[in-house]
């Protein structure tokens, strides 16, 4: 079985790609309520929007979630339409360096991780299956830094 990662654990690791990470807990005291996960990921994402800022990972149990977002990770998918040049950035690994194309606009959640439509051989994406989007930069924001 999979050790499980501490929501501080987490925070240092995204801290190295977005600094401006933040998390927020959200939980219920009641014995009768828990949370669904549909109705968790509709809360991270109306808190997401009242803080301007996107949640780069969605951590649910019954009656405790945890959001963990960005206001950069925003900035970056509100870029990223149809047709945008991205490319792959990990800090953590500068060597992996890889560029593609937004294939269909929009985010999905695959597990606690938002997920976008990349076509690119280099990262033998086919832009039909998702990849994790948290790496992913529009080419403009990348020649900023």
């Amino acid at each position: 079985m999979a050790k499980k990662i501490s929501t501080k654990q987490l925070l240092e690791t995204y801290k190295q790609v977005y600094p401006d990470v933040t998390s927020t807990t959200c939980s219920v005291s009641s014995e009768k309520d828990s949370f669904s996960a549909k109705t968790a990921f509709d809360l991270a994402l109306k808190i997401g929007k009242m803080t301007h800022s996107y949640p780069l990972w969605v951590q649910v149990a019954k009656k405790k979630i945890v959001i963990i977002k960005s206001r950069e990770f925003l900035k970056n998918l509100d870029r990223m339409k149809k047709g945008t040049r991205v490319r792959y950035f990990d800090p953590r690994h500068p060597e992996i360096c890889c560029e593609g194309v937004i294939a269909k606009e929009g985010v999905l959640y695959s597990g606690a991780a938002p997920q976008i439509f990349v076509e690119s051989e280099e990262y033998d994406a086919d832009g039909e299956t998702p990849v994790f989007a948290v790496f992913w930069r529009p080419m403009e924001e990348m020649s900023e830094k």
